[in-house]
């Protein structure tokens, strides 16, 4: 039996979804929530196997909501009265989503999805709501990006971090404007960087997924970026970062 909580603001959506679900067998609603915070202290007791989480929500929407309770550890299914377009986007971030108002159909193979996935017949990527997540962050944030010097910070847009590549203990940071040299290793920059745009591909650098002009697949694959450079993809990264952009 899955452990299901509902976190909508609007009431009459809460019912009929809570209607909905008596006809599967396999799904216990144990609690309803109106609002981010009504929801996280709900999540909290009950440890739900699934989350069906509106989005846009007062005072905290869906995506705030997960943001401060990361890791998360139960499947989520957004509930959404979003456009066509952005549905689309959260399907290629691999989340469930239900368009307001719900079809029998989607809700159907939305809980299928789910009972898999906690079967683990289909995984679920946390690396890949993170992803989602600091795409949606990246909306309301500020771009610049402090690297750490001998001399001090160097500050630098996000975006015009072409790579990063490690020297020893070190990592060269490559921008479209000029290098910077930082005593922090890569793993580090990992780290720090955020995944909806940068990506290692292999033990000695990471690329900003925005500057790669192609792939090219292969027993040595490689990536071309802006400027012409020419990066290795390891093999054991190599399904990693093809998944980023797979059709």
């Amino acid at each position: 039996m899955l452990k299901a909580i509902i976190i909508d603001d609007e009431l009459d959506s809460i019912e009929a979804l809570t209607h909905d679900l008596k006809a599967f067998k396999n799904i216990n609603v144990v609690a309803t929530c109106q609002s981010a915070k009504e929801g996280r202290k709900a999540i909290r007791i009950w440890e739900p196997d699934v989350v069906f989480l509106d989005i846009s929500m007062p005072y905290e929407n869906g995506f705030e909501l997960l943001e401060s309770i990361a890791p998360i550890d139960f499947e989520v299914i957004f509930v959404t009265a979003y456009d066509e377009h952005a549905v689309k986007a959260f399907k290629n971030s691999a989340v469930h989503y239900l368009l307001k108002p719900i079809s029998e159909e989607e809700l159907e193979e939305a809980v299928k999805r789910v009972e898999k996935r906690r079967q683990h017949l289909l995984g679920f990527s946390s690396e890949q709501l993170e992803i989602l997540l600091e795409n949606n962050a990246s909306k309301k944030t500020n771009t610049r990006f402090a690297i750490p010097t001998m001399q001090g910070y160097a500050f630098c847009l996000l975006e015009s971090i072409l790579y990063c590549l490690a020297d020893g203990n070190s990592t060269k940071i490559v921008t479209t404007g000029k290098n910077y040299v930082s005593g922090h290793n890569l793993k580090t920059f990992e780290e720090r960087l955020p995944k909806a745009h940068f990506c290692r591909i292999h033990q000695s650098h990471i690329i900003n997924m925005q500057h790669v002009i192609e792939y090219f697949k292969g027993k040595s694959a490689y990536v071309l970026m802006q400027d012409k450079k020419s990066l290795g993809v390891s093999e054991a990264r190599k399904k990693s970062f093809e998944n980023r952009f797979k059709w």
